[in-house]
């Protein structure tokens, strides 16, 4: 009986021991990105320091520039060869998209007395290795005019990277899409998504974005429709779909079940059973709207065609993207 008290006794104190001693290798990430829970506080924050620090050091395009390099209409570069062959299993679907899902951010010094910096979050995405990415139009549409100058643009990567936007490639205001190079550096290489022909109707579709500020969420849906808008430049192609998002998801990628981008995140519509007098009661839908890979591609230089010429815009396909 004393023997097995003194062994009950003995397992007691070593389970305390065991307990109050450090854990080996559980050190806190270097990166708030790196935890297994994401704090969106610590991220942003994060995103601040980091994102100042590059706009201090000049390393972002002052803002005239980006809205100088807003006005080119076709990259010289040829869209991005399909590298997607098979159906990536549901856990790597996911873990794909995260990787090369983006915060895109602009970085600027408040200068209302508070002497701190502020940043506005939306979303994007890697299309290439090399730092191609995409947002919205929207997203980098800031006004150049303003009298503080302590500006820039900056995207985070899941992994924590905190990038600069080096040059604005090609833009479709109408569109609502601009493709832009990232400052990755020598010899780093970025996860990227590739890119479909086209978005079905009925095809399931995954998207993550940075709604509100919860970065990195994921969501997905079907698409629904095909349709045309209608704006004074002329009418504009749109993908609906039922994958959710809000206010900050603007630039999202959606993605098919082959792991390939059909469109991009760009509006909300939301339909009311009752609007009088300026009130809105009674929510009845939120039409969900993407930017169709279609407009993306016609951002690129002509594809060849088999006898080796580029197809010009005016002996290309006619297509409804402006």
């Amino acid at each position: 009986m004393r023997s097995a008290l003194s062994a009950i006794v003995a397992l007691a104190s070593y389970a305390a021991a065991f307990a109050a001693a450090p854990i080996a290798n559980a050190e806190e990430p270097s990166h708030p990105l790196g935890a297994a829970f994401l704090d969106d506080r610590a991220i942003r924050a994060a995103l601040l320091d980091e994102g100042s620090a590059l706009v201090e050091a000049g390393q972002t395009l002052p803002l005239e520039t980006v809205q100088e390099q807003l006005k080119r209409k076709r990259s010289v570069l040829p869209a991005p060869a399909p590298e997607n062959p098979f159906v990536p299993a549901p856990g790597d679907l996911a873990a794909n998209l995260e990787a090369a899902s983006l915060i895109v951010a602009r970085v600027r010094y408040c200068c209302d007395g508070c002497g701190e910096y502020e940043s506005n979050a939306a979303s994007g995405f890697v299309i290439s290795p090399d730092g191609l990415a995409v947002t919205n139009y929207h997203v980098l549409d800031a006004d150049a005019d303003e009298e503080e100058q302590r500006s820039g643009y900056i995207v985070v990567t899941r992994s924590g990277l905190t990038l600069p936007i080096a040059e604005v490639l090609a833009a479709d205001e109408a569109a609502d899409v601009a493709l832009v190079r990232l400052d990755v550096g020598e010899g780093r290489s970025l996860p990227f998504l590739p890119l479909a022909s086209a978005g079905r109707v009925g095809e399931n579709v995954h998207c993550i974005s940075n709604p509100a500020g919860r970065f990195f969420s994921y969501s997905r849906g079907v698409v629904t429709r095909r349709h045309l808008i209608r704006r004074s430049s002329g009418r504009t192609p749109r993908l609906t779909v039922t994958a959710e998002y809000a206010r900050g998801s603007s630039g999202a990628p959606m993605i098919n079940d082959r792991g390939e981008v059909i469109g991009l995140v760009t509006t909300t519509d939301s339909v009311y059973y009752t609007e009088r007098r300026g009130q809105q009661r009674d929510l009845q839908m939120v039409f969900r709207d993407c930017v169709p890979v279609e407009s993306l591609r016609a951002l690129f230089a002509p594809a060849p065609t088999d006898e080796g010429e580029t197809l010009s815009a005016d002996t290309a396909e006619p297509t409804d993207a402006v």
